[in-house]
């Protein structure tokens, strides 16, 4: 930014640098979940300095545009939705670096707690104790922190680190493999 006489600058999050504004300014809103679940204050005064400070903002759903306008106060002719793409993950396989279970229960996705990982786990062991079937879960996500810690710590307290596979070795060009074999 300090060297480039850039037109227009995209920030792909709702998050500017505090001592350089470009000539105009977009940025991309995607949720506020931390506003649910007790997030950080600086993150949300942040992003509220940001976002009224962009020359324009690009909210990937309607549900996000009204977010933004409540929860920041935000003139909404300032924001345009744009849905996100998609990829065809059914289009291409690949097998992936190691099998699945023969038969299991599919999670995809960050391990945050906005995303309900616990929940996930929880319902799993509910299931294991009732159905008397041979089911599995597998967990295909990042994670790292103390909410990742707690669901490992989760999945043993509850004696499923047999049953449970926790992996974030499922890329994107495997997943669709996990998703055709998966019962859920």
């Amino acid at each position: 930014l300090w060297k480039e006489a850039l037109d227009v600058c995209i920030f792909n999050t709702p998050i500017m640098p505090f001592f350089i504004k470009p000539r105009i300014s977009i940025v991309i809103a995607y949720d506020f979940a931390y506003k649910y679940f007790g997030g950080s204050l600086f993150l949300e005064w942040l992003h509220a300095y940001s976002l009224r400070r962009a020359d324009h903002i690009v909210s990937i759903s309607e549900f996000t545009k009204r977010e933004t306008i409540h929860f920041f106060t935000i003139p909404e002719k300032k924001i345009t939705t744009i849905y996100l793409g998609y990829a065809d993950l059914c289009a291409y396989e690949k097998r992936p670096s190691f099998e699945p279970p023969q038969k299991y229960f599919l999670f995809v996705g960050v391990i945050k707690k906005r995303k309900n990982v616990h929940g996930v786990v929880e319902a799993f062991r509910l299931f294991n104790q009732k159905s008397g079937l041979s089911h599995k879960l597998v967990i295909a996500g990042w994670g790292r922190g103390a909410y990742y810690e707690k669901i490992t710590k989760l999945i043993a307290q509850y004696n499923l680190s047999e049953n449970v596979v926790l992996t974030d070795k499922v890329r994107g060009d495997e997943i669709s493999y996990f998703y055709k074999r998966a019962e859920a």
